[in-house]
């Protein structure tokens, strides 16, 4: 249990595997820094995160900016919204080859991306 709510065993333990961050505490799992540093290091960290964190516009748009395959593992609302994809492509646009088919053959989306 101590384990569980260190974060520097935390973060040590995501930096090797994302999947380090599902046994962490609830508490570690809703703290910006550390889901953070292990996206940075496994995008497929974000899994892990509590659903505060995925459901948050500005941390999941951070976590992208630190690893672009993180948009495969925002809240499903993040990624049916516009204006978040938009932002996403506007910081990223390699994030583009990760979005679902619909966002690739949206015209708006492909533009911002060209424009970044």
């Amino acid at each position: 249990r101590e384990m569980r709510e260190s974060t520097k065993v935390v973060l040590a333990a995501a930096r090797s595997t994302a999947a380090a961050l599902a046994f962490a505490s609830d508490a570690l799992r809703r703290d910006w820094d550390v889901v953070l540093a292990a996206t940075r290091a496994d995008c497929s960290a974000l899994a892990y995160a509590a659903d505060e964190l995925r459901e948050d516009p500005k941390f999941a748009l951070a976590a992208i900016k630190a690893n672009v395959g993180a948009v495969a593992y925002v809240a499903e609302q993040l990624a049916r919204s516009r204006d978040f994809i938009l932002a996403c492509v506007g910081a990223r646009p390699q994030c583009l080859e990760r979005l679902a088919d619909e966002w690739k053959r949206d015209r708006q989306v492909g533009l911002r991306a060209l424009e970044s």
